[in-house]
């Protein structure tokens, strides 16, 4: 049986991304999509060469200080455009914001109460 292989990685929405995020991350990840593409495309494609390319824009991530809403949105849009200008190919990758996945504000809030709740434990000296 042939096993999917999926990679996921994640940016930040900081707007236009710099040069740190395009060698560190970005590069690779169009190198990733078209290598796995080409291989894929060949009929002796390997399992590790099935692969499913998951990629976020981390906004939750990013609101951990305070923020301009509006402006925010418009970081996260920049961000998904600039990553698809780059080379991402949304028909050969899985690309999404991270708040709009359906389980996202459910784990929040659950590391929200998670987090209450445990202010409400006796502490142990």
């Amino acid at each position: 049986m042939a096993h999917l292989r999926r990679i996921f990685s994640g940016i930040q929405p900081t707007g236009i991304p710099h040069l740190g995020n395009y060698l560190g991350a970005i590069s690779n990840w169009v190198t990733l999509q078209n290598d796995f593409y080409a291989a894929a495309d060949s009929s002796s494609a390997t399992p590790q060469q099935r692969s499913q390319l998951i990629y976020c824009v981390v906004d939750l991530h990013a609101m951990t200080l305070p923020y301009d809403a509006p402006a925010f949105g418009d970081a996260c849009r920049t961000t998904a455009a600039c990553l698809i200008g780059c080379g991402l190919d949304p028909a050969k990758v899985v690309l999404f914001k991270q708040s709009e996945a359906s389980t996202a504000e459910d784990r929040v809030l659950h590391v929200a109460r998670t987090g209450s709740t445990c202010t409400q434990l006796p502490l142990i000296v």
